[in-house]
């Protein structure tokens, strides 16, 4: 082989190594450049998921408080409606058991006594009383107010008063309710904004914590 035609091999396996080492250390920088660009964008999305991942378990956490709240208030606000309306049926039991036939008398004889004097001429007075209580009603009045009964008293059976009366005058737009029923709501009434008081501050510690 002459040293020309070796010359131009070697010239030519020079050029070719030299043209892969190139193209090889370009494909390198280019795998590096991706690599690192696929490593940016793994880090940007796994802070993405870290970021997302702690608002959701705030938002969850901040969702459970409210929840726990809530409940803490609509039980103690069940357990008040509970409270009243056992305190409202036990006042009415007792205020029928103190409305005896005795006092029951006395009361109607006094409130009835107030009304003949204020309806004078202008008309009688309606007493509204339960069937069970009419006729010794009557026969009281009849006894001892028998001027009540002149005067215009009308004793009325009504089955909407179970115990108590309503005494209403004549023509009038007055009308009083004396019925167990009523006398309760109104000790209820009184009773109630202390009660709503002491559960209150019961279910502060609840509240608190819920917080």
């Amino acid at each position: 082989m002459s040293s020309d035609l070796q010359g131009l091999i070697d010239r030519i396996r020079k050029e070719g190594v030299d043209k892969a080492e190139s193209e090889a250390g370009e494909i390198v920088a280019e795998a590096r450049r991706a690599a690192a660009g696929i490593l940016r964008e793994a880090e940007s999305e796994a802070q993405a998921l870290r970021d997302r991942a702690r608002a959701e378990a705030a938002a969850f956490e901040e969702q459970g408080r409210q929840t726990l709240g809530k409940t803490a208030r609509d039980l103690i606000l069940a357990v008040q409606q509970a409270v009243e309306r056992s305190l409202a049926a036990l006042v009415q039991h007792r205020v029928e058991e103190a409305l005896g036939p005795e006092l029951l008398r006395e009361l109607i004889g006094k409130v009835v006594a107030a009304y003949l004097e204020k309806a004078g001429d202008s008309g009688g007075v309606d007493l509204l009383i339960s069937p069970e209580d009419q006729a010794a009603v009557v026969d009281y009045f009849l006894s001892t107010f028998r001027s009540a009964i002149d005067a215009g008293l009308e004793v009325r059976a009504d089955r909407s008063v179970r115990k108590g009366f309503i005494v209403a005058l004549d023509g009038e737009n007055v009308r009083h309710d004396f019925t167990a029923a009523a006398i309760a709501d109104a000790m209820a009434a009184m009773v109630r904004p202390r009660l709503a008081e002491i559960l209150r501050k019961a279910g502060q510690p609840a509240a608190s914590a819920a917080d």
